[in-house]
């Protein structure tokens, strides 16, 4: 059977191949063939899957000119992937180039799959066509997290440390006691329509739309579902069916009984309010705008020179949307008031004039560096500027005079006078930095609330007014002792602009720099110190331990004779501090981690990682840094699996006869090989196992590890170039001779030692 269809195969193959030289146009008839496709319901792969695979290596062989109709067949090629097969996603990126396309048309096609209840279709194109930074990471993530979809959210953010930070964020707001899953939950899996949340970006604010909507809900819904989409337009009864209509005020008269609930909780809410932080202002100095005479008004007190301004902003949670959400408040705090801006209710008024004053109106005050602007996390809140009016998208290049206080409490964080003053320590970001600095936490009930309701309610304007004020205090208690907190005397030297999308690893790597002796020269490979900062020394004395999301690195710094130990996946930050004291390595990290082990261990005992490089490009960066010499013979003296050092060298004969042994126990027969044997020239400069220590029959070594013959392929013992294995006595992986060797001594061959290697063949992986 096997023989039969390795012959098909072959066949097919060579049928694909005719076919597609005879094809003017190959790219367009595979287009063809997959639009009439009707969808695999089998096991395995469909001949569409192996068609579309063998036209990506008849391309490879029979490279093309650019069409001139590549952009079409781009938009049938989208149209082609919503309905196939996800493993014929890579192999038509490539074809047709998608990631290529232009950035519009991406993002419009993941947004397409999105609506349509594809979410994991859509996290999958979003990461292979690397378009996660200007997606909404939230409500990209949340269905997926919700499905127990965990490892392709890994994938989403793994190449982006914003986006993790912001993931965790967002998942620490799921622990607070008021959260409840279940309104996240409803938000995707409600009953028909399937989602919607396209229905509601397709009517708007259009009344008419809102109305035609609500009668096809009542038709193919129910009346109650009708009734609260209607209640969330505020459309009248007079209007809307009657048992709609009479749905919707039992909604509303079940709101008023809500609303006296909370009423009668006031009492309680007081004794509450004393352990939180409160507005310093009376309530009258808070103001709620919602007409441009109001904004006019408070333009002259908030755009004078010299004076500091807290912000922030404020927007519906709205999970089942794709990109940025808009902003539905705007606060703005100055000592005496603070001005709350009702954007949602600028963006209904249909006054395009007012509209350009508005902007105008903001575009000054962020552009401004006399008027300093005081924020946590400013760079999210100018990305969500941005996208509720695109005039203001370029002002986020263009701002001036920010101190982002997220930045500011980082440092903090690492001065001796952090103590977390919360018993259960359950305050974090602001609300932390609040706590520790005003003696009490942020109330963060509203947090999650619907910002996009009108009227607001009295305590979420307190909230809202209460997260832009609290930065004035806070920044205003940092300026009275700022060497106190670990900062410099000047708070104004970290003012800027927008903060940008990829800054932590390389700010870390510049603190780094300033740590280390005075004779360091930034390199253009990712600001790491020149050679002569650290005296040279061989990879095979370099020491480190790595953080567990860095084992890409960690696979190449043993390719090169790097003794490299790995944190385990449960294991604390902390722990790499505990095992650099113990064992005399430098710890290799990012991000936040790198600010506490810093402080842990002896200066330029910790470096910080750009995790924006490859991994490749991170080995370069660290072995530069510390001035690492690396020789031929250190090439894959370690293994990369498990960084064992110690091999069992095995001759071509042996394994021959070791793969004889285990083809015996699974049935199958092994044929004759050839006997050609020249010898072995090169040899890794690591330790040695003896044929002594190795039981034939069961394949195992005396301390216990078991070698992995098995996954030796058949054909490789019919390379004539081949003499010998080696294989790892920790974890039993087996290596052989092969051109792996040669493509790492390319690639590192700016830091490798400048002696020839006696060949340039060792070592496949199995």
């Amino acid at each position: 059977m096997p023989d039969n269809v390795g012959f098909v195969s072959l066949q097919l193959r060579e049928v694909a191949r005719q076919g597609f030289a005879t094809l003017e146009d190959p790219l367009a008839g595979l287009l063809d063939m997959l639009e009439s496709y009707k969808g695999w319901k089998g096991k395995g792969h469909s001949l569409e899957y192996y068609i579309t695979n063998e036209l990506v290596h008849w391309l490879k062989e029979h490279p093309r000119e650019p069409q001139v109709r590549l952009k079409k067949l781009q938009a049938r090629a989208f149209g082609v992937l919503a309905e196939s097969q996800s493993n014929l996603l890579e192999p038509l990126i490539n074809i047709y180039q998608l990631q290529k396309a232009d950035r519009n048309t991406l993002l419009g096609n993941v947004n397409h799959l999105y609506h349509k209840g594809k979410y994991k279709e859509a996290v999958i194109l979003s990461t292979k066509l690397k378009l996660q930074p200007e997606l909404d990471v939230e409500k990209m993530c949340t269905p997926l997290l919700l499905q127990d979809k965990a490892n392709l959210v890994e994938d989403y953010v793994a190449d982006y440390p914003h986006l993790q930070s912001q993931l965790l964020q967002i998942m620490d707001t799921w622990c607070h006691p008021s959260f409840n899953t279940r309104d996240i939950a409803s938000l995707f899996y409600t009953r028909r329509p399937s989602n919607p949340f396209l229905f509601q970006n397709m009517v708007g604010e259009n009344l008419w739309l809102q109305e035609q909507l609500i009668q096809l809900l009542f038709s193919y819904c129910d009346a109650a579902t009708a009734a609260q989409w209607a209640l969330y337009y505020h459309l009248s009864g007079e209007c809307l069916p009657d048992k709609v209509a009479e749905k919707m005020h039992g909604l509303q008269h079940q709101e008023r009984v809500e609303v006296t609930k909370e009423r009668t909780c006031d009492s309680k809410m007081d004794k509450k309010n004393d352990h939180y932080y409160q507005l310093p202002i009376p309530r009258e100095n808070i103001h709620f705008l919602h007409t441009w005479e109001e904004v006019d008004k408070c333009r002259d007190v908030v755009l004078q020179p010299g004076q500091v301004v807290g912000i922030d902003m404020e927007w519906r949670p709205s999970f089942g949307l794709v990109g940025r959400p808009r902003v539905s408040v705007l606060q703005i705090a100055t000592k005496e008031h603070v001005y709350l801006l009702d954007l949602l209710q600028f963006s209904k008024l249909d006054q395009e004039e007012k509209e350009k004053e508005l902007c105008h109106f903001i575009w000054k005050l962020f552009s401004d560096p006399s008027i300093i602007k005081l924020g946590y996390g400013m760079s999210g809140d100018l990305c969500s500027l941005s996208t509720t009016y695109p005039a203001l998208r370029e002002m986020e290049k263009q701002a001036q005079g920010i101190l982002d206080l997220l930045q500011v409490d980082k440092q903090v964080r690492m001065g001796p006078s952090f103590i977390t003053k919360s018993p259960r320590q359950a305050e974090k970001g602001l609300s932390l930095l609040v706590q520790n600095l005003l003696g009490k936490p942020l109330d963060k009930t509203e947090q999650l609330s619907n910002w996009e309701k009108r009227p607001l309610r009295e305590e979420q304007i307190l909230y809202a007014a209460s997260d832009a004020y609290c930065l004035l205090e806070v920044y205003e208690m940092l300026c009275k002792d700022p060497a106190h907190f670990g900062l410099t005397a000047n708070l104004k030297e970290n003012l800027g602009g927008k903060q940008s999308t990829k800054p932590r690893a390389k700010k870390s790597l510049s603190k780094q720099a300033t740590q280390s002796p005075p004779k360091q020269v930034l390199a253009s490979a990712g600001e790491t110190l020149s050679a002569s900062a650290f005296p040279e020394i061989s990879a095979k004395d370099f020491n480190v331990v790595c953080d567990t999301m860095l084992q890409g690195l960690a696979r190449y710094l043993r390719c090169l004779g790097v003794d490299v130990r790995v944190l385990e996946n449960t294991d604390d930050h902390r722990q790499a501090a505990e095992i650099a004291r113990k064992e005399g390595r430098i710890i290799l990290t990012s991000g936040s981690p790198y600010q506490k082990l810093q402080a842990q261990v002896g200066e330029g005992r910790c470096f910080s990682v750009n995790c924006s490089e490859k991994a490749k490009q991170q080995a370069l960066s660290v072995l530069k840094h510390f001035n690492v010499r690396v020789a031929f013979t250190d090439v894959f003296s370690r293994c990369q699996v498990c960084n064992c050092d110690k091999y069992l060298k095995i001759s071509k004969e042996k394994i021959r006869h070791l793969m004889k042994i285990s083809a015996g126990k699974r049935g199958w027969c092994l044929e004759t090989v050839p006997e050609q044997l020249p010898g072995c020239t090169y040899n890794p400069d690591c330790r040695w196992l003896g044929d002594s220590d190795l039981d034939a029959e069961s394949l195992t070594l005396k301390n216990g590890t078991t070698l992995q013959i098995r996954t030796i392929p058949l054909g490789v013992l019919e390379k004539t170039d081949l003499s010998h294995f080696y294989c790892c006595t920790q974890c039993g992986k087996v290596f052989w001779e092969g051109s792996h060797f040669g493509r790492v001594v390319s690639q590192f061959q700016e830091i490798l030692d400048g002696s020839e290697p006696q060949t340039q063949n060792l070592y496949e992986l199995s």
